[in-house]
């Protein structure tokens, strides 16, 4: 008997081992997920370490959120004459009561570093849309419309690039966009078609109309057919930066 409990740990162990590096389940949280909250801050000229110390430490990291999927904080220039920086955040989740938990123990500890009020966006997922590798092969890129889980082929086959889902990824360029009511899918599917280096994008509907969250593994150049017609709404339509967190809760 005591050689089967031996061997029956020792098979416990091996399985649970296996499942821990498994990256499915934290890939399919992310790309599940319903709601994005998009907040974006600017952060008063030499705050800007402390301002993303504060935001990880207070936010949803050290939190165990069974409805948050995944945070990307994005980096934007700073201005030339104030030095303010401009970050975004880009947060998924599958209750809007969660986001708002998040934001009221965040909030407190991060208005220090502010050069004014934080500005919230909260939206809807549509669809993903990802690429695959053409561009790092100098060949037309193809990319794929997903709707959130609707199927595992992404998963289960090599058609797409899965990087826009991971965690921990961090040196991409991540792009928000706030477009005119009544925006299609189809125009928005042919201009994030056409930029190249493109990992993949998240197509939203907002209270005002049409968002897009798009990352990208080297900066389009955002011009002609390439762009996406935004408008101004309270704050800059077209925001862009470097990802420089990128985390589920730990």
């Amino acid at each position: 008997m005591l050689v089967s409990g031996l061997v029956l740990a020792t098979l416990t162990l091996t399985l649970t081992s296996a499942f821990a590096h498994d990256p499915k389940p934290i890939l399919r949280s992310i790309y599940g997920a319903p709601i994005a909250v998009v907040t974006t801050y600017e952060v008063k000229a030499g705050s800007q370490t402390d301002f993303l110390d504060a935001m990880v430490q207070s936010g949803p990291y050290n939190r165990v959120l069974y409805a948050f999927a995944n945070e990307r904080i994005i980096e934007g220039p700073s201005d030339t004459v104030s030095g303010i920086t401009t970050f975004i955040s880009f947060a998924r989740y599958y209750d809007i009561s969660t986001a708002n938990f998040v934001d009221s123990k965040r909030n407190p500890a991060i208005a220090q570093y502010l050069a004014k009020d934080p500005a919230r966006v909260e939206a809807k997922l549509v669809e993903h849309d990802l690429a695959d590798w053409g561009w790092e092969h100098n060949s037309q890129q193809a990319v794929f419309q997903v709707k959130p889980l609707g199927s595992e082929e992404i998963f289960e086959k090599n058609i797409t690039a899965l990087s826009f889902f991971k965690s921990g990824y961090v040196g991409q360029t991540g792009i928000f966009e706030i477009l005119p009511e009544g925006t299609s899918t189809d125009s928005i599917r042919e201009a994030l078609q056409r930029r190249t280096g493109l990992s993949g994008a998240s197509i939203l509907t907002t209270s005002s109309g049409v968002a897009v969250y798009s990352e990208y593994f080297k900066t389009p150049p955002l011009t002609g057919t390439d762009q996406l017609t935004a408008m101004e709404s309270g704050s800059t339509a077209r925001q862009m930066g470097m990802v420089v967190q990128n985390y589920v809760s730990r």
